[in-house]
């Protein structure tokens, strides 16, 4: 009876050495393309991103520039020159039904609901409240423009719901004082935006 012995060598350290270096170069090359591959998604999100930040602007501000108006208090135009424009942009509409000498409280109810782009930003965002004048004539109407200190969107006036707005020194900015506020009455808040010529490579956007 014969006994066949097999043998059961191992790798060798060249082998090993050669195993690993190949396995190396696959993990470099896999680390490459994955790498790679994210850049190139990051890219395009970033790109999708910009073009429709671009269809927005070409959207809203036109729109923005049309609302520019000029009154008693005043034109939304800060200030222009020839390369660009800041102006008063309104983010909403709403009418007040509570006034205090440090709050405002604009009414969001299904009756009377507030319009806007976008939710009240404090220090971002200021507020126009309309102030009436001698209801017989409307030159004497104007809009006071104050500060926005804190905004709570869970507010209510009585049972409605509502938007409480803290401002400062309500009743030195407003002309006539408290008293000349209505309840009831317009409040646009309004944000200050710039526009202005860029240029690159010779060329101006």
């Amino acid at each position: 009876m014969f006994l066949i012995v097999r043998s059961r060598r191992g790798l060798t350290l060249i082998e090993l050495l050669v195993s690993l270096v190949v396995l190396g170069a696959i993990g470099t090359v896999t680390y490459r393309f994955l790498a790679n591959t994210q850049r190139v998604t990051r890219g395009q999100s970033e790109l999708v991103n910009l073009q429709s930040n671009i269809r927005t602007g070409v959207l809203v501000v036109p729109t923005e520039l049309r609302e520019i108006g000029v009154g008693p208090s005043g034109s939304d135009i800060v200030s222009m020159n020839a390369t660009g424009i800041e102006y008063r942009a309104a983010r909403g509409l709403g009418f007040t039904c509570q006034i205090a000498a440090s709050e405002i409280r604009i009414a969001n109810a299904a009756s009377s609901p507030y319009f806007g782009l976008r939710s009240i930003v404090p220090g971002r965002d200021s507020l126009f409240v309309f102030v009436e004048g001698n209801t017989g004539i409307s030159t004497d109407d104007t809009w006071a423009r104050l500060a926005v200190s804190s905004v709570d969107p869970a507010s209510a006036c009585g049972p409605e719901p509502a938007i409480a707005i803290g401002v400062a020194n309500l009743a030195a900015v407003v002309p006539g004082g408290l008293g000349a506020l209505d309840v009831g009455g317009p409040v646009r808040p309004f944000e200050v935006m710039e526009l202005r010529l860029y240029s690159s490579g010779g060329k101006f956007w």
